[in-house]
């Protein structure tokens, strides 16, 4: 029983004997815990899955005391501003990670990498940015995964996206509910995202304290679920969003989570898992529409295809910056350019294989997806067929 295994108060003990601090910024984030291992406990974690867990619970608290240290040992960086964030969101699998890979590659924009993002105390420097050893105590810890690689590219030096960041004021919900089989924690995206935002612009100053540049480019597509609380945080924020036909999102959701849960659970019901992501991209996007039809700053907001993010992405990437007024430059442009030549969708399928899934293995069929999604399709997606 995952009782014996640890409790809340147990995994904060440990974070507080590992750093040598008490203080995590507050406790109100203890309740979301307790709720998470309640019905964690229910689907019969397998050992590996209690491990993973706790270890991702472990270093997030450990971040959160560190960051708090922190912040009493340098007062400046609350000042930190974070002005104009360039936000990449999309349905999942709609070309958002391929997306922000490629803008990070400006050597003007910021990008939080998923070594900095697991530890991110202390803050990271310019000068030994690219020789940092927690780059290669990530990569020692987390090596590169073929199968994944296919599937979601990652890396120790590759953008992060902004689920584990706000997983430091225990929101994430859904992205949790992606690795562990907790579907009620999972919904709790709809409850307030205000206080994980906060925490998530205290990351970003973190990271940003000793190593700043003209702005930050983010990424994560459970962004579309709270918008509203973004912006609360991020009111200069710009926002680009992803489109691609659901019946080839969805599918491909789902054998990315079956992958994800194939490690923590001896089955998976597939039909289920097909059910539950419909269900819950299908609201998300509703909930992100509605926001978007009544909010009065449109020009924040820029759309493009995930066919010609693919098939022509140094010109979305010109469109982007021509949109949101930013500079496009020599040096840019060779440096996505050289980027692309490991990372376009050719090179990835080439070295990796194809990621193959249908609707059908998870209980559903494309014209299901296409009816579910239709409000969606014929705003955005007027040339899809369904």
């Amino acid at each position: 029983m995952i009782a014996d295994f640890f409790s809340t108060e147990q995994l904060l003990d440990e974070a507080r004997l590992a750093t040598g601090f008490v203080d995590f910024g507050g406790d109100d984030f203890t309740s979301e815990i307790d709720l998470l291992l309640e019905e964690f406990k229910l689907g019969k974690p397998t050992p590996a899955a209690q491990l993973a867990l706790k270890g991702m619970l472990l270093r997030t608290m450990i971040n959160r005391l560190a960051i708090v240290n922190d912040a009493k040992q340098f007062p400046e960086i609350a000042t930190q501003e974070i002005e104009h964030p360039l936000f990449v969101v999309g349905l999942p699998r709609s070309g958002t990670t391929f997306l922000h890979g490629l803008l990070a590659q400006d050597p003007a924009s910021r990008c939080p990498l998923e070594w900095e993002v697991a530890r991110p105390s202390p803050p990271p420097e310019a000068a030994s940015y690219a020789t940092d050893p927690r780059i290669q105590q990530y990569r020692d810890e987390a090596p590169e995964d073929p199968e994944l690689q296919k599937m979601h590219l990652h890396g120790a030096e590759y953008p992060s996206e902004c689920g584990m960041i706000l997983l430091h004021g225990l929101g994430n919900h859904t992205g949790i509910g992606s690795f562990f089989d907790v579907p009620n924690f999972a919904a709790r995206w709809k409850r307030s995202a205000i206080q994980p935002f906060q925490w998530h612009k205290r990351f970003l100053q973190q990271l940003q304290y000793k190593n700043a540049r003209q702005r930050w480019v983010l990424k994560y597509p459970v962004h579309l679920m709270n918008m509203a609380d973004l912006f609360a945080v991020y009111p200069d924020a710009r926002i680009v969003v992803t489109h691609r036909d659901p019946a080839r999102i969805i599918p491909s959701v789902c054998s990315l989570v079956e992958f994800f849960r194939k490690r923590n659970y001896e089955t998976v019901n597939k039909a289920a898992l097909g059910a539950f992501e419909l269900g819950i991209w299908t609201e998300g996007m509703q909930r992100f529409m509605a926001f978007r039809d009544q909010y009065e700053n449109s020009h924040q907001f820029m759309d493009v295809s995930y066919q010609d993010v693919t098939s022509n992405p140094l010109q979305v990437v010109s469109d982007i910056y021509q949109h949101h007024e930013i500079d496009f430059t020599a040096e840019a442009k060779a440096a996505m350019n050289s980027w692309l030549g490991n990372y376009s969708q050719q090179s990835v399928t080439s070295k990796y294989g194809k990621h193959s899934y249908t609707p059908e293995q998870y209980g559903l069929t494309e014209e299901l997806i296409h009816k579910t999604f239709a409000q969606y399709i014929e705003k955005y997606l007027p040339n899809c067929s369904h």
